[in-house]
């Protein structure tokens, strides 16, 4: 059991290194057990054993822009422009993470209906319904790093929001610490 992973389409076990069920033809998608369901949700050919984690990225969402309101028009007067800068991790890096869980789980659903054929075109039909300057801004956070990342096992959205979210906290600590400084 140890080298196999549950389909989220059809619940069968699959190897771990197959990239398409053998059971469903579908697209294996590598889940932590906690985007698991032991029962599908759905009806007939619908079945769908992933949870959402949506909750989860709307939260961080709104937190981290109830944050940002609160640093930039409450707290503004009172911390200067290096402490500005100094915080914007602090509301930065989780709306970074929700909204790159929403985008994976968006991608995720286009797998698991068969609207794409792999978690990267999935991904990439989603920047494109993405509406006008939403779409520019968003490819240009977040297209950078998933195009560096091998997202043939890389498919949990969780997953995923966690990894280019620390890729980010490293690039702004680089920023802030050498970079910035000499502004």
């Amino acid at each position: 059991m140890a080298n196999t992973i549950q389909c989220p389409t059809c619940g069968a076990n699959a190897k771990k290194l197959n990239k398409t069920c053998e059971y469903c033809g579908n697209y294996l998608v590598h889940l932590f057990a906690f985007e698991r369901r032991k029962e599908p949700v759905g009806t007939g050919t619908e079945k769908i054993y992933f949870r959402s984690l949506k909750w989860l990225y709307k939260l961080s969402i709104f937190g981290s822009l109830a944050g940002m309101v609160s640093i930039y028009l409450v707290f503004f007067n009172q911390l200067s422009e290096t402490q500005l800068v100094q915080i914007t991790p602090i509301w930065f890096l989780p709306f970074y993470f929700g909204v790159c869980g929403v985008f994976s789980e968006n991608a995720l659903h286009l797998v698991l209906n068969r609207k794409a054929a792999n978690f990267k075109e999935a991904l990439q039909k989603v920047f494109a319904d993405t509406p006008g300057l939403t779409s520019l801004i968003s490819q240009m956070v977040f297209l950078p790093l998933y195009t560096l990342l091998p997202l043939k096992n890389v498919s949990s959205p969780f997953r995923l929001a966690i990894i280019t979210t620390v890729a980010w906290a490293a690039i702004l600590a680089f920023f802030f610490g050498s970079i910035f400084p000499s502004l």
